[in-house]
């Protein structure tokens, strides 16, 4: 019975390849600021190069121009990018703040925290905040904005230097009275802590970090030392607060709080200033009551 399933001698013959002739490939070349004489023709790539050109201007300190170009961009822009839109209004808010318009800036910003849809948006936002109150001088909103983002990052070392000059400013604004002396203390405890945070996350990262980046935290460690010593030099007060702010610093691997994984539902920018106020004392401040008594016995 035939099955069909014999061979031809022609299945066994070696074919020769023929080589492949490469084709000449000439790659796409752009001169340096190309797109200042670009033509466009289609809506999306207009924007884009309104965009790259109020880019330029920024980076060159003209702030002016470089407004002038991203509002040409938000014109041209479609409705339906949203994310370019985002993008090109920060940096319009940008250029409000170097030329000295605070309130323009900030309004932008209101906008851009309504619209907030990602976690990264939402701490992106907070940032732009802090800058334009410490621009404006509003130094307590600054604060609170600093309270929320390190409540999202409580590890982030630049925070806490922030959170600390911060508290330095408020401190300084205010009169020396012997009334305010409870207050003044109370400001200088709350400065203490933040200092002795940054110097327990500058250490605990000291062995994994690149040798650079050892020098600058170096450098910053020993203006931290400073000022430690500066506000508290009892050692028992130290000691106290050291251990009370350094426990959730060695924890187990696995067990990162919801918040370092990204899960800020209950922490968004629409919770209200006080809520987060209060959290944040009641998660860093509690051990200055107990220093307190320490400092009774000092006296």
């Amino acid at each position: 019975m035939e099955l069909g399933l014999g061979f031809d001698d022609e299945d066994f013959e070696n074919e020769e390849k023929q080589a492949v002739t490469p084709v000449s490939y000439n790659a796409k070349f752009s001169s340096p600021l190309w797109f200042l004489s670009a033509a466009a023709e289609d809506t999306d790539s207009i924007a884009q190069l309104r965009k790259f050109k109020g880019d330029n201007f920024f980076y060159q300190g003209n702030y002016i121009e470089a407004g002038e170009a991203y509002r040409a961009c938000l014109d041209a822009l479609p409705e339906n990018n949203k994310i370019m839109q985002r993008e090109v209004n920060e940096s319009l808010a940008r250029c409000f703040l170097h030329l000295g318009e605070a309130e323009k800036a900030l309004k932008v910003a209101e906008e851009l925290q309504k619209n907030c849809m990602t976690v990264d948006q939402n701490l992106q936002v907070l940032c732009f905040f802090q800058q334009i109150y410490r621009t404006m001088d509003r130094v307590n909103d600054e604060i609170a904005v600093l309270h929320h983002l390190i409540l999202l990052h409580r590890f982030n070392v630049q925070f806490w230097v922030k959170l600390a000059r911060a508290y330095e400013k408020l401190i300084s604004m205010r009169p020396l009275a012997d009334s305010d002396g409870v207050q003044i203390l109370h400001g200088d405890l709350k400065i203490l802590t933040c200092f002795i945070r940054v110097r327990l996350l500058l250490r605990s990262c000291y062995h994994s970090v690149g040798s650079f980046i050892k020098h600058s935290n170096n450098q910053l460690l020993e203006q931290v030392e400073e000022k430690i010593q500066r506000y508290c030099s009892d050692e028992r007060l130290l000691a106290l607060a050291t251990e009370y702010l350094k426990r959730d610093l060695w924890e187990q691997e696995g067990s990162t709080s919801q918040n370092e994984k990204g899960d800020l539902s209950d922490m968004t920018l629409r919770t209200k200033t006080s809520e987060v106020t209060h959290s944040f004392e009641n998660q860093w401040f509690t051990w200055i009551e107990k220093a307190k008594s320490v400092m009774d016995e000092l006296s």
